[in-house]
């Protein structure tokens, strides 16, 4: 009868299970899976029992799945192992398995669908690796104050890292001509259509033919035509080489300083690989714009230099606006821009005032007035000149001294630039903060995805479902920093003798709990969670175990008021929360396993087994940890006489609905056994003694109140005995509390009787 019960509760539960739960033999063989398994996989049961296992499982990865084989066939517990299986369809999934041999020799294993988290870490990983890219080319570039320092290196790296067999990276310029050409800058693996160095023009106006490829210069003049990322097939002009895919994007944004090209054997690029490729072509813009930039600061240089022998050629060629004044501010020359730019040379042929220039009743001040201002600090102002035509034109205008060779002070050389031009270079130092920015992002990312890791291990490998969410607990910091995250737990039902916990949440007092998702409480906002002060802003995500809500994660958004903001970390800790809960999932499902050979077939209650367990457990951290804890043995007074007027079949139901009674209004961390007949054994772990006996009595009395049938009242008699040190033996343990259970029953059942070993007390009041 009771063999019959077990496989039929057995069966029901490979049936519902809602995760992937098998049984096999240490031969390599399936020899039961659940439904689930057809669902995910594709395959039937029959199909997946008829041939060894190892068939299904990647090649990369059968090497490690019998390692873990040769474990458990040692008797060692598989935890969190992960390989990929194939589907019917001929894809791969992740599984990640808990396992454990029982004594007759068979597997019981659970495994979940744990694909979309590795894709995340993948994803995650590359992302990290670029970052280190770029770093590494950064301060390559930066020490060396050349572009192409340390470039080879880096699209070698960049080119691993979206698996591409070939990259090359160009540089966009115009001739004096005005003909737009592409220069290389250097180049890995690959084929290659020009070497380092060498330039080649920009096709214009590209239309290659109807039903013939690209080449790799056509398209990086695509590229260039339109400064938008390409994605491809190529060739390389040739039949010596088989198309291939071709990823072309440019260099910076809006007015595009070059172009990058990867080229791959097989396989297609997708928009990820451009995302994940965007910061390391940032630091390429910003090293070849640096680059011009100290070019041109260099030939400015020299010009000035030859200035002392009438500025010349500088002043013909410059694209900026340069304009040559005495001390007093008389314009003694100015080059073709400024020529063109503000009317003619007529006022360096006549010696025309500097403020002449400027626009009538502008309020801004004598231009001259301020140029000693300008010395020594590098200052930029912004003045409205006018032209010959009448036409205001804004400039933003610095100056240096020209002193003579007895080092008095000669005249001045003002520079003008359009305003236009000093906001791109604006929008430039945006750009690299922004990229500053996804940098920090992705260093944040990092360390989330290191400490959730971690914390996902200890949390599938906790003993209880408290335990988890403690390592949970201690994780928060860890992750996010200290005070930006915490934890609070989730009201379960109403536990007799314990006091209500300022640390625990009531789910209706949070939104997150009541929508099942990431909940942003803003300040202000109509809608905020309940819990939370009114001046503090956070965003909720609940944590779960597949069967109820146990906790509640909170970050301080610290009141900012960018939506973007919110949102991201609204994201991301949904995120977090969702595989914390498929831990604790996972962590329930073990236990559920576990529990099967350690469960009483009437009551639902731990058996004998179970009880030795827990109170070697509660032995051990008492003496190791001096956690206090209590034995208690609990019987139903005069229980046969139930048997013998009602019979045994409500006997059945008074023991079930007695043990229910017990599970219910004891806590998690708590075991409740049955250890034959009417008799319970109950260890209570990390108990004081001042709290032992409220709870006991509570649970006295809501006995003696338990409808446990429609014709039969019953009571129940405790005898406790509790410890910090736990100075004796299991045997003993029990044996103090059967001796003050009997204590109870001659002193008229229906009563309380407690000692406590470490102390020599007996507390306790008769009923």
């Amino acid at each position: 009868m009771t063999d019959t019960r077990i496989d039929h509760r057995d069966r029901e539960f490979f049936e519902r299970a809602p995760v992937l739960a098998a049984i096999a033999t240490l031969d390599g063989h399936l020899a039961r899976v659940g439904g689930p398994w057809t669902e995910l996989l594709g395959w039937t049961p029959a199909e997946l029992t008829s041939r060894p296992f190892i068939e299904f499982v990647h090649p990369d990865d059968i090497g490690g799945t019998i390692a873990e084989m040769v474990r458990l066939n040692e008797g060692l517990p598989s935890a969190a192992f992960r390989n990929r299986y194939r589907t019917r369809s001929g894809a791969w999934v992740w599984l990640q398995w808990h396992a454990r041999v029982d004594e007759d020799g068979t597997i019981r294993a659970v495994a979940s669908d744990v694909t979309e988290v590795i894709e995340k870490e993948l994803e995650l990983d590359r992302r990290r690796r670029i970052f280190e890219v770029v770093t590494a080319y950064q301060q390559r570039a930066f020490t060396d104050d050349r572009a192409t320092a340390g470039l080879p290196t880096a699209l070698a790296g960049s080119a691993a890292i979206i698996r591409a067999t070939g990259a090359a990276a160009m540089v966009l310029g115009a001739s004096d001509a005005g003909e737009r050409y592409v220069e290389m800058l250097a180049a890995h693996g690959g084929p290659e259509f020009c070497a380092p160095g060498e330039r080649r023009a920009v096709i214009e106006g590209i239309d290659h033919a109807p039903g013939r490829l690209p080449t790799v210069l056509e398209a990086a003049s695509i590229v260039a035509r339109f400064g938008r990322p390409i994605i491809t097939s190529y060739t390389d002009g040739h039949v010596t080489r088989s198309p291939g895919e071709l990823l072309a994007i440019p260099i910076g944004r809006e007015q595009p300083s070059g172009i990058a090209i990867y080229t791959r054997d097989v396989g297609s690029f997708t928009i990820s690989d451009i995302e994940v490729l965007t910061p390391l072509l940032g630091a390429f813009a910003a090293a070849i714009d640096r680059d011009r930039t100290h070019d041109f600061a260099d030939e400015v240089s020299a010009e000035v230099t030859r200035l002392s022998s009438m500025l010349g050629a500088m002043l013909e060629r410059s694209e900026f606006t340069v304009v040559v004044t005495d001390t007093q501010g008389r314009i003694e020359n100015m080059n073709e821009t400024a020529a063109r730019t503000l009317g003619s040379r007529t006022a360096s042929e006549e010696h025309w005032h500097l403020d002449r220039l400027l626009a009538p009743g502008v309020s801004h001040g004598s231009l001259i007035a301020k140029l000693p201002e300008f010395e020594g600090h590098g200052t930029e102002s912004e003045w409205t000149f006018v032209d010959a035509t009448g036409r205001s034109v804004e400039l933003v205008v610095s100056a240096s001294p020209i002193f003579a060779s007895d080092g008095t002070l000669r005249g001045w050389m003002l520079i003008g630039r359009p305003t236009e031009e000093r906001d791109r270079a604006e929008r430039d130092r945006l750009e690299r903060a922004r990229l500053n920015a996804q940098v920090e992002l992705l260093q944040r990312r990092e360390r989330h995805l290191a400490a959730l890791t971690e914390a996902t291990q200890y949390v599938v490998a906790s003993h209880t479902h408290r335990e988890a969410l403690d390592v949970i607990d201690h994780f928060l910091p860890v992750a996010f920093g200290p005070g930006v995250a915490r934890l609070l737990r989730v009201h379960g039902s109403e536990r007799i003798g314990q006091h209500p916990d300022p640390n625990v949440l009531h789910p209706s007092d949070c939104w997150a709990i009541r929508t099942g998702r990431a909940f942003h409480s803003a300040l202000g906002a109509r809608v905020r969670c309940p819990h939370l002060d009114t001046d503090v802003e956070a965003v909720c995500a609940p944590l779960g175990d597949g069967q109820q809500w146990t906790g509640i994660v909170v970050m301080r958004t610290g009141g900012t008021e960018d939506v973007a903001d919110a949102a991201a970390a609204a994201a991301l800790l949904d995120d977090v929360a969702r595989q914390l809960s498929n831990a604790l999932a996972n962590l329930r499902l073990r236990r559920a396993l576990e529990e099967q050979a350690f469960l009483d077939p009437l009551t639902g209650v731990g058996n004998r087994r179970a009880a030795d367990d827990a109170l070697a457990t509660a032995i051990t951290r008492a003496r190791s940890h001096h956690e206090p804890f209590a034995v208690v043995m609990v019987d139903l007074d005069e229980f046969k006489a139930v048997n013998d007027e009602h019979g045994h079949e409500v006997g059945d139901q008074v023991l079930q609905r007695f043990a229910e009674f017990l599970r219910h209004h004891t806590r998690e961390d708590d075991a409740v056994t049955r250890i034959g007949g009417e008799e319970f054994l109950l260890i209570l772990r990390d108990i004081p003694p001042d709290a032992l006996g409220p709870m006991l009595e509570g649970l006295r009395a809501g006995v003696a109140q338990l409808v446990a049938h429609p014709s039969v009242r019953i009571t129940a008699s405790f005898g406790a005995v509790h410890t910090a040190t736990a100075p004796c033996t299991a045997d003993d343990l029990v044996g103090a509390a059967d001796a003050r259970l009997y204590a109870a029953k001659h002193g008229g059942r229906n009563r309380v009787e407690i000692t406590g070993l470490d102390r020599g007390d007996r507390l306790g009041s008769p009923r």
